[in-house]
């Protein structure tokens, strides 16, 4: 299996979900801790046009409520 990387942040991560990559670096403080971003569960996936969000709370609102009339 191969890696894969987020078409957003181009991170990318190996096939046990582990960060392996982080493309610019020094565009992210010093502090960043790629070992604490561990793969979590998401309860909740909705998406607006291009944008795809999700949440861990299993109480979320479905995406449309908040965007209101700016969803189509």
């Amino acid at each position: 299996m191969r890696n894969r990387t987020c078409t957003h942040h181009s991170w990318s991560f190996d096939p046990a979900d582990a960060l392996v990559s982080v493309p610019k670096r020094s565009d992210h403080p010093e502090s960043l801790d790629t070992t604490a971003w561990d793969p979590v569960e998401v309860l909740y996936v909705g998406s607006q046009g291009q944008l795809i969000f999700g949440a861990r709370n299993p109480g979320t609102v479905p995406l449309r409520e908040p965007l209101g009339g700016v969803a189509r």
